[in-house]
């Protein structure tokens, strides 16, 4: 303090007393639209290079009321997360048996048949058939902008089981990051660091909750167009799905299989849609000028351009300016999917009925894949894919009770984050500080860790001590050896505190 006074800089405060801008002014409040000022920035013109910013400004703390109501509403979260992801682990269990018995089923009772379907009635049945052209959907741009397009003309068309248009907008994003540090005192402090750059975007980022206005580098023509504009009116932004009711696979319309819906939305679009054929329907609008460029409020043939790659279409070229809109196209690549399902009468089809087993209840149940296989290699496929899912949800299931638990436990946490915000007032107070709150921290990892895994270790044992006990057993000792070890943690923690006593 007295080093301080001798230099004539003012004593620093801890972060929950003070906050200051970086360049010294004050802000009270988010951006709007409309507000000027510098900010630290970091962006790019076009996917080049951009201007960095200083060294931040410092991140206001909340105090300690503050922090103990979001830790209790944490732990609220905790508390509700922790019994959904148990039962989301023990109906992820039940799920892959019952359906590796499906498949095994399919495999044991699916007949192999032919692609004319007027030999097949009321059969478990596999094929893999050529799709009908004629039975395709005709997809074009009104089709997917909710009957904002209208009317319905060939600027674009193609034929596919499922089609999607993807609009993205040129848009100023910012991103912050927070670090931790100490001020001349030792006192911890923390700092915000925003940049901003320009980028491609689904969806209309809010410009307004701008923590500062972005640079004319970073952001061109950003101040004059007030934030980033609006998507055009007759356009639905973002990726935008239809498809086909049903399609006839088979060796022609008359004798092929008629695909029901559920099998035809198993084809996403997955393929780009190629734009050569549609050149000459598209003006090519000129480079936009220096100055602000103004964008179109609605987007039709004299608007648009292709792109150099024919891949999407554009409503201005490259270097590309705030507000700029890319459209592109995707169909299924589908063109003689590989099939498992009920054939009835005249080559329609429905799910087949799968009978009831030991802890799996009957069922209807079909699959389809958009590539021509063999039955073999479609049986083999849905075998990976179902134990690839199984993993995936484990593993997301398991992390989501260790954080279920950690959230639980964030009171204890907000204490000692209270503790040391009362520490760090002292002059080397950020040491003592941190010194506590990691402890605490670590004890609250180890102890989440050890009952979320547990946890998840013993649903997912008792599950398979049901369905198949021999591999249910196993799980069911290591999870009670993860939860042992909670306890001796527990009883550690407490025989160090009986001498002290």
């Amino acid at each position: 303090f007295l080093l301080a006074l001798s230099s004539g800089e003012p004593q620093p405060q801890p972060t929950s007393r003070r906050r200051r801008r970086a360049g010294g002014a004050q802000r009270a409040g988010p951006m709007s639209s409309g507000d000027e000022g510098e900010g630290l920035v970091s962006g790019d013109l076009g996917g080049g290079g951009g201007e960095e910013g200083s060294d931040g400004e410092e991140v206001e703390d909340g105090g300690p009321l503050s922090k103990l109501c979001g830790s209790f509403g944490m732990m609220c979260l905790g508390l509700v997360v922790f019994p959904f992801a148990l039962l989301m682990l023990g109906w992820n269990e039940n799920h892959y048996v019952c359906e590796n018995r499906r498949i095994l089923q399919a495999e044991q009772k699916a007949e192999v048949v032919g692609c004319d379907s007027s030999k097949v009635t009321n059969t478990f049945a596999f094929f893999s058939c050529p799709l009908q052209e004629s039975s395709l959907e005709l997809f074009q741009p009104c089709v997917f902008n909710a009957g904002k397009m209208s009317p319905c003309d060939s600027m674009i068309h193609f034929t596919s089981t499922s089609g999607m248009q993807r609009v993205e907008m040129y848009q100023c994003a910012e991103s912050c990051t927070e670090t931790s540090g100490k001020n001349s005192l030792g006192q911890n402090v923390k700092k915000r660091r925003c940049t901003y750059r320009m980028e491609w975007s689904q969806t209309l980022i809010d410009s307004a909750a701008f923590h500062t206005t972005p640079s004319e580098a970073a952001c061109p023509a950003f101040a004059q167009a007030r934030g980033n504009p609006p998507f055009p009116a007759n356009l639905e932004p973002g990726e935008t799905t239809n498809f086909a009711q049903t399609v006839v696979a088979g060796a022609s319309g008359r004798s092929g299989y008629a695909l029901n819906h559920d099998l035809v939305a198993e084809l996403a679009p997955d393929a780009p849609v190629s734009l050569q054929p549609f050149v000459a329907n598209f003006s090519t609008p000129k480079l936009p000028p220096a100055s602000p460029w103004m964008r179109p409020l609605t987007v039709g043939l004299q608007t648009l351009r292709l792109s150099s790659d024919r891949a999407m279409l554009e409503t201005c070229a490259p270097p590309y300016q705030l507000g700029c809109i890319r459209i592109q196209y995707f169909k299924s690549s589908a063109t003689s999917p590989a099939v498992i399902t009920q054939v009835t009468q005249a080559g329609q089809t429905e799910k087949a009925k799968i009978p009831g087993s030991w802890g799996c209840s009957s069922s209807s149940w079909q699959a389809i894949r958009p590539k021509k296989l063999a039955k073999e290699e479609l049986v083999a496929a849905l075998h990976e894919e179902n134990h690839s899912m199984v993993w995936l949800v484990r593993i997301c299931g398991a992390l989501a009770a260790v954080v279920a638990v950690c959230c639980c436990l964030q009171p204890i946490s907000a204490a000692a984050d209270v503790a040391g915000d009362l520490l760090n007032f002292c002059p080397c107070g950020g040491m003592l500080e941190d010194c506590l709150e990691g402890i605490v921290d670590w004890v609250i990892c180890v102890i989440s860790c050890n009952i979320g895994l547990g946890a998840s270790f013993l649903v997912i044992a008792v599950v398979w001590v049901f369905m198949r006990p021999m591999w249910g057993i196993g799980l069911l000792v290591l999870g009670c050896c993860c939860c042992g070890s909670s306890l001796a943690v527990r009883q550690m923690f407490k025989q160090d505190k009986e001498p002290l006593e």
